[in-house]
C-alpha cells in the first residue's frame, strides 16, 4: 500500500468507492504500515506522510525511500517525520545517487553511530542502504575508510539483514553476530581500489558474522590492470552456517571467497562482466585467481549443489567449467545465463577416465548463443549410457531450441 501522489494507490481508490469503504480504510491500521516513496513529489508531502504514520497506530512499519535524485533538503524532512516512529520501524530501504545525502539521512535518523545523535531502533530487522550513482565514482580508496570516514556501529538489536554500499565497514560485533543476511552492493558504474588492509577489515567483519546464511558482494567490477590478488597470508574465516554466496567477478568478492571455510555452503552465484571478455591478456591474472578460488571452494565447501553463472566471458568459461564439472562432486543444478560458453565438457574426465557430474539433475542455458549443440547432445547421450541421465534440461534464447537436442 504505497503512498505516492504521482501514482494512485489501491488505498485511495478504495476510499473513493463510498463512505463506508472510506471509513474502513481510514480505521484499519494494518493498511497504513507500508510507506513507499518513489517519485520526487511524494517527498514533498510530509503532512500526508505524517498522517499515514499516525493512521498506522502502533503496528510495525516498513519504509522504502527509493528516489535517486531527491535533494538532501527535501529528504531530511521526511527523515524527521520518521524519527518519532523509529521504535516500531521493522524495515528501512534508502536509495540515493549521492552518498552524502544517503548517509546524511541515516545520520539524521540516528540508527547509525556517526555525526548525529544515536537513537535505538529496537524493532528494526532489515536495513538496506543503496548508493546508486549514475556515473563512475570511487568507492574505497584507503585503509578502513567508510563513506563517511570510518567504521560504524548500529543501535539495532533485532537486525538480521543488512545491505551496505561496498565502501562501508561495520565493526559492531553485537550486531554482526546476529546477522543472517549481509550484502555489499555497488552500481556497475562505480570503480574501486581495494587495498590489502581493507580486505583484512572485510574478513574481520565476516568473521564476526557467526550466524550468517547469505553473503553477497555485488559490484563493482575492478579494472583488471594492476589489481593483485591477496592469497598469501594463510588466513581462514570460518562460516559454519553459510548457505548461499553471490559475488561479482572479477573483483574483491571473488578474492574474499578464497578465505572462507563454509562446509555447509550449498548455493554459489558468480556474476561476471563481459566488457573485458575478449581482452585475453588483461584477464589472464584474474582467470588464474578465479580458478584458485573455485578449487578452494570445492575443497572447503564440498556440499555445494547449485551453481549459477551469469555473464561469464569467453576466456574464463573453459577454466570455470573444467573445475565445476570435475571438482564439485555434489553438483545437482547448474544454471548458465548470458555467458560466452562454447563447449559442454564430456561426461568422462580426461584424467583418470572418471565420470563427472554424476549427481547433476538439472542444466539450464539462457542466452548462451555460442554454445555448441553438438557438445550438449553428446553430453546428454553420454549421461544416459553411463547411468546418470539428465531429467531436467532447459534451453532458452540459444542458437538452437530444446526440441532440436532430441532430433
Amino acid at each position: 500500500m504505497a503512498h505516492d501522489p504521482g501514482r494512485p494507490s489501491d488505498l485511495r481508490s478504495l476510499m473513493l468507492v463510498c463512505k463506508y469503504w472510506q471509513e474502513i480504510v481510514q480505521s484499519t491500521q494494518a493498511l497504513w504500515t507500508s510507506v513507499i516513496l518513489v517519485r520526487p513529489q511524494s517527498f514533498l508531502q510530509t503532512d500526508v506522510l505524517r498522517d499515514r504514520l499516525r493512521r498506522s497506530g502502533n503496528l510495525p512499519l516498513d519504509v522504502k525511500l527509493l528516489c535517486r535524485c531527491v535533494p538532501e533538503r527535501v529528504m531530511l524532512p521526511v527523515i524527521e517525520a520518521l524519527v518519532d516512529h523509529l521504535p516500531r520501524l521493522r524495515s528501512l530501504d534508502i536509495l540515493h545517487q549521492h552518498r552524502q545525502t544517503l548517509f546524511a539521512a541515516v545520520d539524521r535518523l540516528g540508527v547509525m553511530q556517526g555525526a548525529g545523535v544515536r537513537r535505538p531502533a529496537p524493532a528494526l530487522q532489515t536495513l538496506r542502504l543503496d548508493w546508486h550513482a549514475s556515473g563512475g565514482e570511487q568507492l574505497m580508496s584507503g585503509h578502513g575508510h567508510g563513506v563517511e570516514g570510518g567504521a560504524s556501529q548500529l543501535g539495532c538489536p533485532a537486525l538480521t539483514e543488512l545491505q551496505l554500499p561496498v565502501a562501508v565497514i561495520f565493526t559492531d560485533r553485537s550486531v554482526l553476530s546476529r546477522l543472517t543476511v549481509l550484502r555489499f552492493h555497488a552500481a556497475p558504474t562505480h570503480t574501486s581500489s581495494l587495498p590489502e588492509e581493507s580486505i583484512g577489515e572485510l574478513l574481520d567483519t565476516l568473521e564476526a558474522c557467526g550466524n550468517l546464511r547469505v553473503f553477497s558482494w555485488l559490484g563493482p567490477h575492478l579494472q583488471p590492470i594492476g589489481q593483485p590478488h591477496y592469497f598469501h597470508n594463510g588466513r581462514v574465516v570460518s562460516m559454519p552456517r553459510l548457505r548461499s554466496v553471490e559475488v561479482t567477478t572479477p573483483g574483491p568478492g571473488i578474492d574474499i571467497l578464497y578465505y572462507l571455510h563454509a562446509p555447509r555452503l550449498q548455493d554459489l552465484h558468480l556474476n561476471g562482466s563481459m566488457i573485458w571478455g575478449r581482452s585475453k591478456g588483461l584477464l589472464h591474472d584474474w582467470a588464474q585467481g578465479q580458478d584458485r578460488v573455485l578449487q578452494m571452494l570445492a575443497s572447503r565447501s564440498p556440499e555445494i549443489s547449485r551453481i549459477f553463472l551469469y555473464k561469464i566471458p569467453l576466456y574464463e568459461t573453459s577454466h570455470v567449467f573444467k573445475i565445476i564439472f570435475t571438482q564439485f562432486k555434489e553438483l545437482r543444478h547448474l544454471s548458465v545465463d548470458t555467458s560466452e560458453l562454447t563447449e559442454i565438457p564430456g561426461r568422462v574426465s580426461a584424467v583418470g577416465r572418471k565420470v563427472v557430474c554424476e549427481k547433476l539433475q538439472a542444466l539450464e542455458l539462457r542466452q548462451c548463443y555460442w554454445v555448441s549443440k553438438r557438445s550438449l547432445k553428446a553430453f546428454l547421450k553420454e549421461g544416459v549410457k553411463l547411468g546418470c541421465p539428465m531429467p531436467h534440461v532447459r534451453v532458452e534464447d540459444c542458437s538452437f531450441t530444446w526440441a532440436e537436442l532430441f532430433e
